[in-house]
């Protein structure tokens, strides 16, 4: 068991399944400028990355200002959608409801949903903080945010967990010296986090408050 005093959560494909709500606004945005539609397998492998690094991942011919129109389309729609198809994952609320340590979010999601996801989701009162991709100067798998993090509550990256469901979220861990949780209910297949050997793996989050103190 760890002995840890600060969690810090992923959001998408760790807390919550908004995979459907993404392909969706995706898609929206792509037909909008007659592109191609993507299917829901490419839009999963662009989530984590951020609004820009998700649309370059499902229009790389695209040029960058039509990126940037693409961009600015999926926010605008993404918002009206209000998480329609977004589902909390089993045993997400119990767990955080049962943890007595400080929790806090770190998502490359934009400000922009964030907060009002939370909110939608009753989840916010569960957290002391959460920090989006526009709260430090770099995003994940960038240290920064977790090294920050880490000394914004006083605790050292040793008595910090970064919990996620990519690669992304275990190299931001690890590359600050914080202890690393993968998820493999989430987004990526569980070889691919195994091989960044983390050290706790939860078959679902519920497992989680058995593997620390």
């Amino acid at each position: 068991m760890l002995k840890v005093e600060l969690l810090i959560f992923d959001l998408d494909g760790t807390l919550l399944d908004t995979r459907k709500d993404i392909a969706k606004a995706v898609n929206k945005a792509l037909k909008i400028h007659s592109l191609p539609e993507v299917s829901l397998q490419d839009v999963t492998r662009g989530i984590g990355t951020g609004v820009r690094g998700l649309i370059n991942s499902v229009a790389k011919t695209a040029s960058e200002s039509l990126q940037q129109m693409l961009v600015e389309e999926y926010k605008k729609i993404f918002l009206e959608q209000k998480d329609e198809s977004t589902e909390v994952f089993s045993g997400v609320v119990e767990t955080l409801a049962s943890i007595n340590k400080t929790k806090v979010i770190l998502t490359n999601k934009s400000d922009l949903f964030t907060e009002p996801t939370l909110k939608r989701f009753h989840l916010e009162p569960y957290f002391d903080s959460w920090f989006s991709r526009e709260s430090f100067v770099q995003g994940k798998p960038s240290p920064v945010p977790c090294i920050e993090i880490c000394k914004k509550y006083g605790v050292r990256p040793e008595q910090a967990v970064m919990i996620g469901d990519t690669p992304i979220d275990l190299k931001a861990g690890q590359s600050a010296g914080v202890r690393t949780a993968a998820v493999l209910y989430g987004y990526t297949l569980a070889e691919q986090l195994i091989r960044y050997a983390p050290d706790i793996i939860l078959t679902t989050l519920s497992d989680l408050g058995g593997a620390i103190l």
